[in-house]
């Protein structure tokens, strides 16, 4: 439940931050890996339920992956507003420059 909540606010990532031209491969290539991570977590999950007996510590994974997926979320995030700030600060340098 709480991932398919957050999918729209995910997918206005790239829109926001992605040029025009590249927007449409990069949703493509994002939605493919997402389609291989709806394979990939079934068969690790199992694997993890056949070696250790308990659905416990591949539901430990699952938590441990989706705790990294939202820490990197929101530091890149973090991170390119800090980068955006930068560049506002220097825009209005750079048009004293060129009206002089």
């Amino acid at each position: 439940m709480g991932f398919k909540s957050a999918s729209p606010l995910f997918w206005s990532f790239p829109q926001s931050g992605l040029h025009p031209l590249v927007l449409a491969p990069a949703i493509a290539i994002i939605n493919s890996l997402g389609n291989l991570g709806g394979f990939v977590a079934p068969f690790g999950f199992g694997l993890i339920k056949e070696q250790t007996g308990s659905v416990t510590p591949g539901l430990f994974a699952l938590a441990a992956a989706s705790t990294i997926a939202a820490s990197l979320v929101y530091f890149l995030k973090e991170r390119r507003t800090e980068r955006e700030s930068a560049a506002a600060a220097v825009e209005p340098a750079a048009e004293l420059l060129v009206s002089k």
